[in-house]
């Protein structure tokens, strides 16, 4: 048995394309006498919107592009053929033939367009959906084709929410917009803009950081100062540089030079930015980490975390509050028993000598504390530790004074006055435990 095989069972066969103005843009399979007017038909026929006057057909040139000569590049591989068409076109048999992947383009009429339209919304005696008579119609042409302005038109107010682009809302001056028309503030509208024109406004709002955020009553003349004040005034955080007024057609306004506060308008009063980088404590940490001072960071240590400090030393306060003592009253006894070999003027002098160095040597390394601190904290968070250290050091000079030196008054050292001594120091350690972590909540709600 022989069997033929038919030439597009062993080939793929080739496509035709046709795009533009048609109500569906296809790619069939070619076959032999397939018309350019039956493939429009198989495209759902021409838009209102397609160039009758011609079609443009792209036709490979089969020489061209299937040649085997590498030597020489085609200098033409597609032939642009331009079709009549006419009003009648599908009417008729127009006999213009298609071969293998023949591209076919319907163009466009040149001023071919659908109505754009806009919207005015608010005051004016025919609000509605418009459409544009033409591309530089005016703000002003608007509100005249929609009957004017009614009598409570608040022209301050109005704005405009502009779709395209999502450019959002466009601050606008009507006043001026119909003062001179055509003129810079009468702007040309776009396609799909909503024009906003409210009612008559009678108050201010407040908002941010003012001690009760409300609506005020407004007052000609008056400057957002005014209505901070009367809204509880600028609170701790407020960052009064950076408030502002938004007047209702969304212009924003700072707050420099007593800027105009119109009815209807918003005070925005924003909350001051948190410092960038670590706060105190956190580059307290890094700054041990890195210099390994562990005798200055202990010190540190109970300036920037008293309660934490206080806490370790309670836990073990009894053994060394007892020591203490007990070698307090060893040294009166062992110097009371040995013969003075040097004056009793000459004494106070070494005593005094050896007070004053402490007290020196003391002055110099808080001195070299601080000289850190300032290169490692901002100006802001150095402040806070100045006064911390400042009220901590007064806090325990009121909490250490004279219980030791009374002790070691007493000839003879009893349990009693022990036990009293141990007593008095718990509670005025409690007591600058307690003002430690007063001060350090105070600080924290400030940093919040």
């Amino acid at each position: 048995m022989l069997h033929v095989f038919a030439r597009w069972e062993l080939q793929q066969r080739p496509q035709v394309y046709i795009t533009g103005e048609v109500y569906e843009p296809v790619s069939p399979q070619w076959r032999e006498g397939m018309t350019l007017r039956e493939l429009v038909l198989k495209a759902g026929g021409l838009k209102d919107s397609a160039n009758l006057l011609q079609a443009e057909v792209s036709r490979l040139l089969s020489d061209a592009v299937m040649s085997t000569d590498i030597t020489k590049r085609p200098e033409q591989t597609v032939e642009v053929i331009n079709v009549p068409l006419g009003a009648d076109f599908l009417a008729r048999d127009d006999g213009f033939m298609l071969l293998p992947y023949d591209r076919v383009a319907i163009r466009r009429l040149p001023w071919w367009e659908m109505q754009q339209t806009v919207m005015i919304r608010g005051e004016v005696f025919f609000p509605g959906q418009f459409s544009l008579e033409r591309k530089d119609e005016r703000l002003s042409m608007l509100v005249s084709r929609a009957g004017g302005l009614r009598p409570d038109a608040y022209l301050e107010g109005a704005r405009v929410q502009r779709k395209q682009d999502g450019v959002g809302n466009v601050a606008i001056d009507l006043v001026k917009a119909l003062r001179e028309p055509g003129g810079e503030y009468d702007i040309i509208l776009q396609d799909g803009d909503e024009v906003i024109i409210p009612d008559r406004m009678f108050t201010v709002k407040v908002v941010g950081e003012v001690g009760f955020p409300t609506s005020l009553v407004w007052e000609e003349g008056k400057k957002i100062n005014w209505y901070v004040n009367r809204a509880g005034g600028f609170l701790e955080k407020a960052d009064k540089g950076k408030s502002r007024v938004v007047w209702p057609n969304g212009m924003s306004l700072p707050n420099k030079g007593g800027s105009k506060v119109i009815a209807g308008s918003t005070i925005i009063v924003p909350r001051k930015a948190p410092p960038e980088g670590r706060d105190v404590w956190e580059t307290v940490l890094a700054w041990r980490s890195r210099q390994g001072l562990p005798g200055s960071c202990d010190l540190l240590d109970r300036v920037l975390n008293p309660t934490r400090f206080r806490r370790q030393l309670l836990e073990n306060l009894d053994v060394a509050q007892l020591s203490l003592f007990r070698r307090m009253s060893e040294a009166r006894d062992t110097y009371s028993n040995v013969a003075p070999t040097r004056s009793p003027g000459r004494q106070m002098l070494n005593g005094l000598s050896w007070q004053y160095t402490n007290i020196f040597s003391i002055a110099i390394l808080q001195l070299v504390v601080l000289a850190i601190l300032a290169r490692l904290l901002t100006p802001e968070a150095f402040g806070l530790v100045g006064l911390a250290m400042i009220f901590v050091g007064l806090v325990n000079s009121f909490s250490q004074l004279g219980v030791g030196p009374a002790i070691i008054q007493f000839s003879e050292l009893t349990q009693n006055h022990v036990r009293a001594g141990f007593t008095l120091t718990v509670i005025l350690g409690r007591a600058d435990d307690h003002c430690s972590m007063d001060g350090g909540s105070v600080n924290s709600e400030s940093r919040r």
